[in-house]
């Protein structure tokens, strides 16, 4: 007998669990706690999210994801990259993916919009840009060179993204500056 109720305390928590989660994908509605996963009803349930109570998983309606505590991926990290972005030289970079793809309108382009990559409202927002063009290279400008570039570049050098060449930046909310992690000319 106590093997079958043990077994029924997990199939009705099992069956009451997936009901919650129906009921929260149905309702439209986001529900914020501890080891609750919430979610709008537009946005798709990829897999599980897994919690040894510690974390906090939600999202907000930009589709920002926040998560309060350790985050151990066992696996990769896929960025989705931008399509082509053509940019002409007082042109600003508006991030809208994790990779942005660019290359300079009908040639070689000096990027002198001010600030030259929009700033985001997140702190620590990071982004990877990617040249597409050998012929219609981009080169980002270093504060030093470019007052209001917000740049925060490499010894103050600046970069020309050719095709395959790679800048790695992340976002400085308190300071309202980009800074390089890294650089790759391919």
């Amino acid at each position: 007998m106590k093997l079958r109720s043990s077994f029924l305390k997990k199939l009705i928590f099992t069956i009451i669990s997936f009901c919650f989660f129906i009921s929260i994908f149905l309702s439209q509605k986001s529900y914020a706690g501890n080891n609750i996963f919430s979610t709008k009803a537009s946005k798709a349930i990829e897999g599980l999210i897994n919690s040894n109570g510690d974390n906090n998983f939600s999202t907000s309606d930009s589709g920002i994801a926040n998560i309060s505590g350790p985050l151990v991926i066992n696996g990769t990290i896929q960025r989705t990259p931008s399509v082509d972005v053509s940019l002409l030289a007082a042109t600003q970079i508006t991030v809208t993916k994790g990779i942005m793809r660019i290359a300079g309108s009908g040639g070689a382009v000096i990027l002198t919009g001010t600030p030259t990559i929009v700033a985001p409202t997140t702190d620590g927002y990071e982004v990877i840009i990617q040249g597409t063009h050998d012929t219609n290279t981009v080169t980002l400008q270093d504060e030093s060179n470019l007052a209001g570039s917000k740049l925060q570049l490499n010894g103050g050098a600046d970069f020309v993204l050719g095709k395959g060449d790679l800048i790695h930046l992340m976002f400085d909310l308190g300071d309202s500056n980009w800074y390089e992690i890294s650089r790759s000319n391919n």
